[in-house]
């Protein structure tokens, strides 16, 4: 029974195959954030596709200058109204595997 299980299934999958693409709608588009921590962690690296390299100091991630502000705000300009399917955000880690020290973050949409 699980052999003929696994052939129907296998079937299946062959004359359905599904494929799932998204265009990054943010690639090298103007974006802005509210502070800044130094002068290579503006809000242009959050929209330059590259994250490699997740250390906060590693010059691909956007970071704000924390200090005593409690929020800190970002945004990028994507030229006119977009469909949104999901939004993906990566995490300065420090090169970490994420965990349970992790920084938290709130949005709106």
């Amino acid at each position: 029974m699980y052999a003929v299980l696994l052939v129907c299934c296998s079937w299946v999958a062959l004359l359905c195959p599904s494929v799932e693409a998204y265009e990054n709608l943010a690639l090298n588009k103007p974006a802005w954030q509210s502070s800044t921590l130094l002068s290579d962690t503006g809000a242009e690296r959050a929209v330059d596709g590259r994250y490699t390299h997740l250390y906060v100091f590693g010059g691909q991630c956007a970071a704000s200058d924390g200090g005593l502000r409690k929020t800190a705000e970002w945004r990028v300009d994507l030229g006119g109204v977009k469909y949104i399917h999901h939004v993906f955000i990566q995490y300065a880690t420090d090169n970490w595997v994420w965990g349970i020290v992790s920084f938290k973050l709130s949005h709106s949409i």
